[in-house]
């Protein structure tokens, strides 16, 4: 903690104010919390189909594994409209089933060809990878 100490001492006398901490964050908890609950699926454990499928014509994807669990998650897949850079996710209501061995959910208008990431319904990644193909994109 001395280190911890030093630095807000040296802050407090160049900016001549208190600090506030806004958000107590502990990386090891999180951490932990995290390998807790981790529980990826082998990619061979996972399949989905069709492989090719075209995106917001409320086309159902068919995803096929264990360990999904009774609750349902979320489905996401890569992003069109930045290249698959980050994640966009089914709405709760394209989330048509959900059970511990099979999800079916309608393709989201940005889903484009790139990785499908199941979470499980505490937050939790269950399956992160495949190579869906989005053979079609409307942006609505």
């Amino acid at each position: 903690m001395e280190g911890v100490e030093s630095v807000y001492t040296e802050i407090l006398s160049k900016t001549k104010s208190n600090f506030s901490e806004v958000l107590k964050f502990d990386a090891l908890e999180l951490a932990n919390k995290a390998a807790k609950s981790a529980k990826v699926l082998a990619p061979s454990s996972i399949t989905y189909s069709p492989g090719e499928i075209s995106a917001g014509t409320e086309s159902v994807l068919t995803i096929t594994g264990v360990g999904f669990g009774s609750v349902k998650g979320s489905v996401g897949f890569a992003n069109s409209s930045d290249g698959g850079v980050s994640t966009t996710y089914a709405l709760s209501t394209q989330v048509l089933t959900w059970t511990d061995t099979r999800i079916t959910v309608e393709v989201p208008s940005l889903a484009g060809t790139g990785v499908i990431t199941v979470v499980d319904a505490n937050g939790g990644f269950i399956y992160f990878g495949g190579c869906f193909n989005s053979v079609f994109c409307i942006v609505k």
